[in-house]
């Protein structure tokens, strides 16, 4: 079993009141509590704070929030000290979830929101998945035999969404994450060619319509049995997340 908290952090920096504006940085992260092993809790949590949290800062590491939203800040008051009488309303958000939890599978997602000084807000979402055993990210192989088909069940939840065939082949590996209902995969805006990049997409794909080429000992052939109460996603622009509405610090203990 797995069990986590999750640390809310926001800081403001400047008036929003003013004709300035001010940066805003609020930050939803997971720390794992418990693991079946100390190998997969420092996996886990070393992906969470490294590969997801940090990355997304463009810094090493991540230990110290309220030194990333520094980082925030400092950058807003170099963009207003070389246009002085500009307008900077700038925001940060970052959340991670666990987006699902069983004996067999540890789930994640981030979501990032952000808007600062460019033409127009980033949003992202990505997802992952992992053995609680060990720590291990999951691939498709870990899931599923025939990669093919499952390309084809894709493509075509994909075409039943967005209502057109995509134009080129889905980047499933590494868009994809296990839960209750069997597969979740999202695609952020730009990350499919042509007119499919122009708005984020996600797809579901059941167990029952997997059935014929998972893996017989992998995650998704087993009943899912999720410990916990989780947001089941849906096909179509994105799924629940997080809210924070927290200022400061607030561990919540969440057990699963």
């Amino acid at each position: 079993m797995v069990s986590f908290k999750t640390l809310r952090f926001e800081r403001t920096d400047g008036d929003c009141g003013a004709p300035a504006g001010c940066a805003v940085v609020s930050l939803a992260v997971p720390e794992i509590v418990k693991a079946p092993t100390a190998q997969a809790r420092e996996a886990l949590q070393r992906f969470i704070r490294h590969d997801w949290l940090a990355a997304s800062f463009g810094v090493a590491e991540s230990s110290d929030l309220a030194a990333l939203a520094e980082r925030v800040f400092a950058k807003r008051r170099s963009f207003l000290a070389e246009s002085p009488g500009r307008t900077a309303r700038w925001w940060v958000h970052r959340s991670v979830e666990v987006l699902y939890v069983d004996d067999h599978t540890v789930s994640l997602r981030y979501g990032g929101d952000s808007s600062t000084g460019g033409e127009r807000p980033v949003n992202e979402v990505l997802l992952a998945s992992f053995d609680p055993a060990t720590g291990r990210r999951l691939t498709l192989a870990d899931l599923c035999t025939g990669e093919e088909a499952l390309r084809a069940l894709a493509a075509e939840r994909f075409r039943q969404v967005r209502r057109t065939a995509p134009g080129a082949p889905l980047p499933l590996e590494g868009h994809c994450a296990v839960v209750e209902a069997g597969l979740v995969c999202h695609f952020n805006p730009f990350e499919l060619p042509g007119e499919d990049g122009e708005e984020e997409s996600q797809i579901v794909l059941t167990r029952d319509e997997l059935r014929e080429i998972l893996k017989p000992d992998g995650p998704l052939a087993v009943a899912a049995r999720p410990r916990g109460d989780f947001p089941s996603p849906k096909n179509g622009p994105g799924m629940p997340g997080m809210e924070d509405e927290d200022q400061g610090w607030n561990a919540t203990d969440v057990p699963r």
